[in-house]
């Protein structure tokens, strides 16, 4: 009852952010912005926007069609990206559109192999540039076909501005830039790149950024039997913030995470537990030709922002006999090296490591550890359109013991316009 609520709230939520965002689109494309500033002071206006969201699997920003208003300071940008991606199931996974550690088979189960094919990547997105008499502000959104059952999905959908960002996009708590390129839209079992619906307020500096936000609580929190109490309403959003330091060699990250997670007791009380965690990231270019990719994360009941433990209930554990939820410990990290041989070819080997420390009360089936491997290769024969192979190796462990492995080969043909 109470999950049915919730997913009322976020698709009424997400109607509203759509149906304001696609108003402000029409009246830019139709009358033109250069009534929203003062053309008497000639002056120009600073872009105080000045937040910039990058990822090394995004658009490239210099894609799309534009449409400029009057005075050429402001624009509507209209870009898409075709996606086809399959692969080719070797062991330990089915029925899997990406490379999940930890939905490995462990035990002596055979598992078939099983090719596929889907074109749910596929993305469309609108960007606008309004000039005002406070500066340049953006809005932004951006869709794919990913959602659960291949349903239409928000990916990001906000609007920056005067060095505050509300909407949907990445975490603050995480690091985009430092995620590598992979055919597998996951990537990396121990990345940290969640999109949430936030309030930021980053400054704007070129060399030294900092940001702080309160974003969406949504505890991942998974109900096994009739007898745990449901999920509660959280009272607290989530506190995050970061400091960037940015050179010609790269960037280096430190990010942090604040959680209230308020859950409900067997005699329908209520309780809160403290979560945190703490994250150091890195692009570092070791030269034009050559770079290292890495992110180190760990906390208390942060599994909600790790990708390979996104949407697996593992920020919370029940304690049945004693009718108490305990936050789980989580902890991983990746390295990635990449090479670019010539303009149109690169290729990029990643090894991850993603643990949870698990509870005593826990069965012995819990998920304990995975490691992962990946190695791919990108071509780009044409400039708009990109085709990728990757072969993937996994390995998950139990709390018993138990093990499971897995092996994937796939590909991913791009085309951006």
């Amino acid at each position: 009852m109470i999950y049915s609520k919730i997913r009322k709230i976020s698709y009424k939520f997400n109607y509203i952010i759509i149906k304001n965002f696609l108003n402000i689109l029409f009246l830019v494309t139709v009358f033109g912005i250069n009534n929203l500033y003062s053309q008497d002071t000639g002056k120009t206006i600073r872009d105080s926007a000045s937040i910039k969201i990058k990822n090394q699997k995004n658009i490239p920003i210099d894609t799309g069609f534009y449409i400029r208003s009057n005075d050429g300071q402001s624009y509507l940008q209209i870009y898409g990206s075709l996606r086809l991606n399959g692969a080719y199931d070797l062991n330990g996974l089915q029925s899997e559109p990406t490379f999940s550690t930890f939905d490995i088979v462990t035990g002596n189960e055979k598992i078939d192999n099983r090719f596929f094919m889907a074109p749910y990547q596929t993305r469309f997105g609108i960007n606008a540039k309004l000039m005002t008499t406070l500066g340049i502000f953006n809005l932004k959104l951006e869709t794919d076909f990913f959602g659960e059952g291949n349903a239409f999905r928000i990916r990001h959908a906000y609007g920056a501005g005067y060095n505050f960002l509300i909407g949907q996009t990445w975490s603050v708590f995480g690091d985009p830039k430092s995620i590598p390129i992979t055919v597998d839209p996951d990537g990396p079992n121990s990345s940290v790149n969640e999109r949430t619906i936030q309030l930021r307020y980053q400054p704007f500096n070129e060399k030294y950024i900092w940001a702080i936000a309160i974003e969406s609580p949504r505890p991942d929190i998974a109900t096994t039997d009739s007898t745990q109490p449901e999920l509660a309403f959280q009272s607290f959003p989530d506190i995050t913030s970061m400091i960037s330091i940015a050179g010609g060699w790269g960037h280096v990250r430190f990010s942090g995470v604040l959680r209230s997670i308020t859950v409900k007791n067997s005699d329908e009380s209520q309780s809160v537990l403290a979560g945190y965690g703490g994250l150091i990231s890195s692009k570092f270019d070791l030269s034009k030709t050559y770079r290292i990719y890495f992110q180190f994360t760990g906390g208390k009941g942060i599994s909600r922002y790790i990708r390979g433990l996104t949407g697996k209930g593992q920020d919370v554990a029940y304690d049945e006999q004693n009718k108490t939820n305990e936050l789980l410990p989580a902890f991983g990290g990746y390295i990635c090296g990449w090479h670019e041989w010539l303009k149109m070819f690169s290729t990029s080997v990643t090894l991850g490591l993603l643990r949870i420390l698990n509870k005593d009360f826990q069965p012995q089936s819990s998920f304990k550890a995975s490691y992962y491997f990946s190695f791919n290769t990108f071509f780009s024969f044409i400039r708009p359109g990109r085709i990728g192979i990757e072969y993937n190796y996994g390995r998950r462990i139990d709390k018993d013991g138990g093990t499971g492995t897995a092996n994937r080969v796939s590909f991913i043909g791009i085309v951006d316009f």
